[in-house]
């Protein structure tokens, strides 16, 4: 392996640190106000597992997809964005109503 090439998935792994960071982050502060608010508290321990899983399964995603060309990282990066994004709509279609 070259030095740029060890530069290169070193830059890469940091990268992916920082975006897993990002995750972990927000699903804590998304973790904090499920517990902040009254309610069953079954429903909350639920929904905090729920949001656990939301942020490994993003942490699994982007993992997985360092293991393909590049070419093919860029199509599963994109579409994966569509993904999100059309959640988003949902979750904004949602706030909309209230």
């Amino acid at each position: 392996m070259t030095a740029r090439k060890k530069d290169t998935d070193s830059d890469e792994k940091k990268d992916f640190e920082k975006i897993s960071a990002k995750t972990r982050q927000a699903a804590e502060t998304v973790k904090e106000l499920i517990h902040s608010i009254p309610g069953a508290i079954e429903e909350r321990i639920a929904l905090d597992d729920h949001i656990s899983n939301i942020s490994r399964e993003m942490e699994y995603m982007l993992d997985r997809i360092d293991d393909v060309t590049k070419a093919e990282q860029k199509k599963l990066l994109l579409a994966y964005k569509r993904f999100l994004e059309q959640n988003l709509d949902s979750v904004n279609r949602r706030l909309d109503k209230l």
